[in-house]
């Protein structure tokens, strides 16, 4: 039962994510900006890359980059 609520929460981050992402898809956005977007809405390196439908190396170096400059 935990694994399954466990399951639904993030479920539920994913669609959070999303809804946020398509309300601020107004205009064309660069890659980075994107990717900026859903490292600050939480998301995972894995998450960010399937949503962008990008190679996950691609997005953990960018969110390493956002680490960096956030210092």
């Amino acid at each position: 039962m935990k694994d399954v609520i466990e399951q639904l929460k993030k479920m539920n981050s994913k669609l959070d994510i999303l809804i946020a992402l398509q309300m601020v898809e107004e205009k064309p956005r660069m890659l980075k900006e994107k990717i900026k977007l859903l490292h600050e809405l939480g998301a995972e390196t894995s998450e960010i890359a399937s949503i962008l439908r990008i190679k996950r190396t691609h997005a953990a170096k960018e969110r390493s980059i956002l680490r960096r400059k956030k210092k």
